[in-house]
């Protein structure tokens, strides 16, 4: 699958969009589950057009070096740091944290950092991201539960996308692998300690990806040593992104099929693709929802401004059906960046699983939870109706039906033929015990 992109004269992003081959493997492996992501330095703060300058940099002239003269390898210059500074680990733990904290306070900062992060963030089946960053940025932007420490396999049968951070994290300082005894102890813990464990079994059985490595990253070369002596003949193939041509002919070199490109393009071009294979939903269908939540909102807010529960029992259970609307719209808009609802067959066997629980809710009769469902189904299949997304109901009334306006509401209310059944009673015995001032919501519950 080839790409071509128009670029525009002058942007930064655009220049490094080139276009590329994508693999049908990569594709097969996104929509299987089988996908898995290791990613650097390259695609997040030390990424380029992020800071002026690296956290190397920014060292090495702190101790009077420069960093382009001197041949030290990052764990060497940050051991060389915490031995002559005056206050050593410290000192270096703070000026990380420091730059972590100038990332979050500045958006246009933030944004450049989080390119990635936001493109691989909608992709449902890539459930297993390995770094050797120290920032939170993949917890924060993909929802992703952070693996850190053996202590945080207590959450591994969650079905949550998780990163395992085999150098550390931000949030626990204590775990971060900076200095060269560092590097040592993190690769002794990984031959023998359950984070290694799971990193041979994700490499044994999954697409593996690379990015944001350059071919003189010691994370790299360490990573895939590990992973070459651990499973020799076992090894899958492996992609790695990169926009440097040297880095590309190096990954070839070592068996891994290079892919010229940005990495946040890179997965953009991918989604096109599963997009296209039917293996998810186009980024856009999260608008829809965004729009019409504060509609469903305001038409909430009218319909009791309009209408007294007491003189229209049947209000109660249109308000149970709104309840259930915003709540859906709520909750899809909340898991977003898990990518959970970005899978159209999530989306239907949810829609139907609560077709099942509605039968049982009218089988003993419990008419607000019948609204409720009803509501929260319309909220499901907004995302795939373009007809619902064009004209939503924001009212309705069991054995009625979606109602559109509230003019045709107050003819609804009005009607002898809805004075009468099942619902209209059940709405009518709840109407006695909810005082008139009362406005009733159904809870997030059934």
């Amino acid at each position: 699958m080839e790409q071509q992109q128009d670029k525009i004269p002058g942007c930064a992003h655009c220049e490094t969009k080139l276009p590329f081959r994508l693999p049908n493997q990569i594709i097969e492996a996104a929509n299987t589950g089988t996908l898995s992501i290791f990613a650097g330095a390259g695609i997040s703060t030390e990424g380029r057009n992020v800071f002026i300058t690296s956290l190397y940099d920014e060292v090495a002239a702190e101790l009077a070096m420069d960093p382009k003269k001197t041949n030290r390898s990052f764990p060497e210059l940050m051991s060389r740091y915490c031995a002559t500074a005056k206050g050593g680990r410290i000192d270096l733990l703070v000026k990380i944290k420091q730059r972590l904290d100038y990332l979050k306070s500045f958006p246009e900062v933030h944004t450049q950092a989080t390119r990635f992060h936001k493109e691989l963030a909608t992709i449902p089946h890539v459930h297993r991201i390995f770094t050797t960053n120290w920032d939170d940025l993949f917890e924060q932007e993909c929802a992703a539960q952070p693996i850190v420490s053996a202590e945080d396999f207590v959450f591994w049968d969650l079905p949550d996308r998780k990163v395992f951070k085999l150098h550390g994290s931000i949030n626990n300082p204590g775990s971060l692998v900076i200095t060269s005894d560092d590097y040592e102890k993190c690769y002794r813990s990984l031959n023998r300690g359950l984070l290694g464990s799971s990193l041979k079994v994700a490499l044994a059985t999954s697409t593996v990806l690379f990015v944001g490595y350059s071919l003189t990253d010691t994370d790299f070369l360490r990573i895939y040593s590990f992973m070459k002596k651990e499973l020799k003949k076992l090894l899958p193939h492996a992609f790695g992104v990169t926009l440097s041509k040297e880095s590309a002919e190096r990954f070839t070199e070592l068996g891994i099929t290079p892919i010229l490109t940005d990495a946040a393009h890179f997965l953009s071009i991918l989604k096109e693709a599963l997009v296209v294979s039917k293996g998810m939903l186009p980024d856009s269908w999260i608008n829809p929802m965004v729009r019409a939540l504060p509609a469903v909102y305001r038409a909430h807010d009218r319909l009791y401004e309009k209408f007294n529960h007491k003189k229209y029992p049947m209000v109660i259970l249109v308000a149970c059906y709104q309840d259930g609307l915003y709540h859906a719209l709520e909750h899809l808009i909340s898991f977003y960046p898990t990518g959970k609802y970005s899978d159209p067959r999530k989306i239907i066997s949810t829609f139907e699983s609560y077709g099942r629980i509605r039968q049982q809710a009218v089988r003993r009769g419990s008419y607000h939870d019948v609204a409720y469902i009803d509501g929260y189904r319309v909220g499901y299949a907004l995302t795939l109706d373009t007809k619902l997304q064009r004209s939503l109901p924001k009212y309705y009334m069991p054995g009625y039906g979606h109602i559109y306006s509230l003019d045709e509401l107050r003819s609804a209310l009005n009607s002898r033929s809805m004075r009468r059944g099942r619902a209209y009673n059940y709405a009518l015995r709840m109407s006695q015990k909810i005082p008139a001032d009362l406005v009733y919501h159904h809870a997030a519950f059934l």
